[in-house]
């Protein structure tokens, strides 16, 4: 009997096939407020889902919601950004890393409407504008320090 207690107590818990079928992904959004990473999953229909709100079980991702810099003419053009009086040149597209994001990112105002963020560190250097919500994707714009 207490053989089988021990297996019971170490035995891995039982997932569904539905919850096994889901890839976890990262979201990035503003749809709550102010820019945030959330934890997300795909469905095996493709559709993601979120918990955005503590509705158990989730709730549709809807990324159409998002103002993304794709939907902008100067990420399309690639153009120069020119924000708090510095010049940025586009430098390519990145995903956010899985660091904690508000202690390795810092928000900033909305870029032509486009949610924006700086990682600590580059904060004079880079600008990274939304992308794609699902996956995290920013573009980004750098500036050459001075003297170089």
């Amino acid at each position: 009997m207490l053989v089988l207690f021990a297996l019971a107590a170490f035995a891995p818990p039982q997932v569904s096939a539905e919850a096994a079928a889901q890839t976890p992904v990262s979201i990035c959004t503003a749809q709550e407020g102010g820019l945030n990473r959330h934890t997300g999953f795909r469905r095996p229909d493709g559709q993601v889902w979120w918990h955005a709100t503590l509705a158990e079980g989730g709730a549709p991702f809807e990324a159409s919601r998002e103002v993304t810099a794709g939907d902008r003419d100067w990420y399309r053009d690639r153009r120069p950004l020119t924000v708090r009086g510095l010049t940025y040149e586009f430098k390519g597209v990145a995903p956010l890393s899985d660091w904690p994001f508000r202690r390795y990112n810092r928000i900033m105002s909305p870029i032509d409407g486009v949610p924006a963020l700086a990682p600590l560190g580059v904060e004079d250097r880079e600008v990274w504008v939304l992308l794609e919500p699902v996956g995290c994707r920013f573009a980004v714009w750098a500036r050459e320090p001075a003297g170089t």
